[in-house]
């Protein structure tokens, strides 16, 4: 059985129609999520860090814009409240969540676990 090569799309393709739909979804632009920091890392005034529960994970990026008048220290094991959009990372075929409002919500058990 010979495969039809016009039928396939790049990953190039796959990836760019990914990131715009998931840039495009009304309901991933402003979500609500809450949940434990962890592996936090600040670069060029930017943190990453970890965003988790007890059954999953997802990468997020706070830009330095967004956290200048932070009251609160970040750290890992911190539970926070996040308002944030889905950031697609057409490149790599991933997503993160971009951060643009956070809150402090206490020590989270996985951390003290």
């Amino acid at each position: 059985m010979t495969m039809q090569a016009d039928k396939y799309l790049t990953v190039t393709a796959l990836n760019r129609y990914i990131a715009y739909k998931l840039g495009n979804d009304v309901y991933l632009r402003r979500i609500f999520i809450k949940g434990e920091i962890s592996t936090l890392r600040k670069s060029n005034g930017h943190y990453y860090f970890t965003l988790k529960d007890e059954y999953s994970e997802i990468s997020c990026v706070l830009f330095q814009n967004y956290h200048r008048n932070l009251q609160f220290e970040l750290k890992d094991g911190l539970k926070v409240l996040i308002e944030a959009k889905i950031y697609p990372y057409e490149r790599k075929g991933s997503y993160s969540l971009l951060v643009f409002n956070i809150e402090e919500d206490g020590l989270g058990q996985l951390y003290r676990n």
